[in-house]
């Protein structure tokens, strides 16, 4: 059986056989093409914008550098209320001397050194203290009989503060050392040194002291009797402030 094509045929199969051609050259050519010319466009634009942020950053470096050295001041100036670093050793020759300095005699002495750094803790009315979700506000005192500047400053600082994450837990590079030491001697020397500890708010702080007296019974070698003698003493609890760089 012979099966004779027409004009309307071929010209049918010449249009399918130019419509695979095109699709064919269209997909495989052209559309690679148009692909790397978009992927292309994409980068450039990404560049640009890189090109514009970098630009922006140099403009604004001499006010980086100058709040830099701003903030060197203030980290030089923050280091004066710290001690340096100190080991138990140094922290023990330290109160020694201080001790002999005052006329006084140790009995004992204890120091403790946190391994971790000292966080500082939030103020007991701020949002933080209160557990207040972020964004969540505080209502204002309703009535104010008088005008209290603090309490309209302390309010308005909560408010506005700057919210912190409750995992966030900055690097204070700060530590503390506790220091429990029990002297003797002239009561007025005694006297004096709490004194200096209650004066000393930067570096450390006295948290506490109490004073006592033991009665011993003693040979007095040039009479040969036994007698009584009363000693004074001062047991005191010192904190101790130390910055690592």
């Amino acid at each position: 059986m012979q099966t004779t094509l027409t004009e309307r045929d071929k010209k049918l199969l010449i249009f399918l056989s130019l419509f695979v051609i095109v699709v064919g050259i269209g997909y495989w050519g052209l559309r690679p093409i148009y692909k790397n010319i978009k992927e292309t466009d994409e980068a450039i634009e990404e560049a640009q914008a890189l090109k514009e942020s970098n630009e922006l950053k140099i403009s604004q470096l001499p006010v980086y550098e100058k709040d830099n050295e701003e903030l060197e001041k203030d980290i030089v100036a923050a280091r004066q209320s710290f001690y340096p670093i100190m080991s138990s050793d140094e922290i023990d020759k330290m109160f020694t001397t201080m001790v002999l300095d005052y006329n006084l005699y140790s009995y004992f002495l204890r120091i403790s050194i946190d391994d971790e750094e000292l966080q500082s803790e939030p103020y007991q009315y701020s949002n933080k203290a209160l557990g207040l979700e972020a964004g969540e506000e505080e209502e204002p005192p309703e009535e104010l009989d008088t005008y209290d500047a603090q309490a309209v400053d302390d309010y308005a600082e909560d408010q506005y503060a700057i919210p912190e994450f409750e995992d966030e837990k900055p690097q204070t590079g700060i530590y503390e050392a506790r220091v429990n030491m029990q002297v003797g001697g002239r009561v007025d020397d005694m006297q004096r040194l709490i004194d200096d500890l209650s004066n000393k708010k930067d570096k450390m702080l006295l948290d506490s002291y109490s004073w006592s007296r033991k009665s011993d019974v003693v040979l007095n070698n040039a009479s040969g009797e036994y007698e009584v003698d009363n000693t004074d003493r001062v047991e005191f609890t010192v904190s101790l402030f130390m910055y690592k760089e």
